[in-house]
């Protein structure tokens, strides 16, 4: 197989170094079985590699031809010379640039007359939906406010007390704020402004609720995670279903304001009855499992960069990944309450930046500069993608 004449081995595969998609590195493994076949070799991401002179480009990368794509929908397939871009608008988009290149070099060596622009839209119709997850809900925070056909935007007093029979901590409540100067959509993204007064803590949530349910699936956020002691942020997903015998919660990427890692959990929480035969709360920390945690790459914060946070849930087991790759898995196997609590009920998501409640640490110690300069959750998208398997379930109001 060539390019351009040139043998496919020959090329470097590169990726960005930060807020790539799983479901784009889904298909570059593909990618590299065809042009490396049975030689394992690595791809290399745009930071701290140089150019090499043949280079298969992926993304928005910091490579001089690499170029975004606007259009969520559009993807292209640039071959030029040595070098190949395959970008897209969106993650699905980018991901499909791959697949399709990766589908031409199988069938015949390409030169640059090969080089195309492509519809997700219509790639889709291509594809066998129970070999590969596809966009089922997707938010990518366009337009002026949060689109309420998709999300609650929640105002209340968070209902956990501490110890002084407060909300929050340090003598102050807490609060979950739909006010604009809290929570609002800014330049295609959903802002969360941490922020204090004399008796009070604010965040802001976002709840799908009923509006969304699903079971089994890959669910992807990109966003930048705010610096600053209690600052607690999450995406994570509950159950609706509050009559359970035991009720799932899954943490995607939760953070108390280090912005220096996230940490993967699942917890299953026993009902009313269950606590009095004296069933206990589990959680992945029961299994004292390491490697549940992802460090930001290049000892930076969260706060610098977008990057993406994902959960692949199936019927067997929950992946984590970090700037698209997996970082943990749970077997649900290892305990049947695991089993019982992941594969019975369907879910929705939850969008998190509150700080100050009574379980987060030490609000009182982010610095002034941390309320003022890094205390924001911006999140960028929340896109859940499915297999037609059968088994996976959706509910959308």
């Amino acid at each position: 197989m060539k390019i351009n004449d040139i043998p496919a081995k020959e090329f470097r595969i590169v990726r960005p170094h930060y807020n790539s998609s799983f479901l784009t590195e889904v298909q570059i493994e593909a990618l590299k079985k065809i042009c490396y076949g049975k030689d394992a070799r690595e791809t290399v991401d745009d930071v701290g590699e140089a150019p090499a002179k043949y280079e298969i480009v992926v993304g928005n990368t910091n490579r001089s031809g690499s170029l975004a794509i606007d259009d969520y929908d559009s993807f292209s397939v640039r071959i030029e010379g040595d070098k190949v871009y395959l970008n897209g608008g969106s993650p699905y988009a980018t991901a499909a640039a791959v697949k399709s290149f990766a589908k031409l070099l199988k069938s015949h060596s390409v030169t640059d007359a090969d080089s195309f622009c492509g519809s997700y839209k219509e790639y889709e119709k291509t594809v066998d939906r129970k070999l590969e997850y596809t966009p089922r809900w997707i938010d990518d925070f366009d337009g002026d406010s949060v689109d309420t056909s998709k999300w609650y935007l929640i105002n209340e007093e968070y209902t956990g007390k501490g110890p002084d029979g407060l909300s929050g901590k340090n003598g102050k409540r807490a609060f979950r704020s739909s006010s604009p100067d809290v929570t609002y959509i800014k330049n295609g993204c959903f802002n969360v402004n941490f922020s204090q007064d004399e008796h009070n803590y604010y965040g802001g949530t976002l709840r799908a609720y009923e509006k969304l349910q699903f079971k089994y699936g890959y669910m992807e956020t990109s966003a930048k995670l705010p610096k600053g002691s209690g600052f607690w942020n999450t995406l994570w997903l509950s159950s609706i279903q509050k009559d359970l015998r035991i009720l799932p919660e899954i943490d995607v990427n939760e953070s108390f304001g280090s912005a220096a890692e996230v940490r993967a959990n699942v917890h299953i929480w026993p009902n009313a009855k269950l606590k009095e035969e004296g069933h206990a709360h589990h959680s992945f920390d029961d299994l004292k499992q390491g490697g549940r945690t992802f460090a930001c790459p290049d000892s930076k914060l969260f706060c610098d960069d977008f990057h993406t946070f994902g959960v692949l849930w199936t019927d067997h087991s929950i992946s984590f990944t970090g700037d698209g790759r997996i970082y943990c898995t749970l077997d649900l196997a290892v305990d049947p309450d695991f089993v019982e609590a992941f594969t019975t009920t369907k879910m929705y998501p939850i969008l998190s930046g509150t700080p100050g409640f009574s379980n987060c640490p030490w609000p009182q110690s982010a610095t002034e500069e941390e309320w003022k300069n890094t205390n924001k959750y911006i999140v960028d998208y929340v896109h859940l993608y499915q297999l037609d398997d059968g088994v996976s379930e959706l509910t959308t109001e």
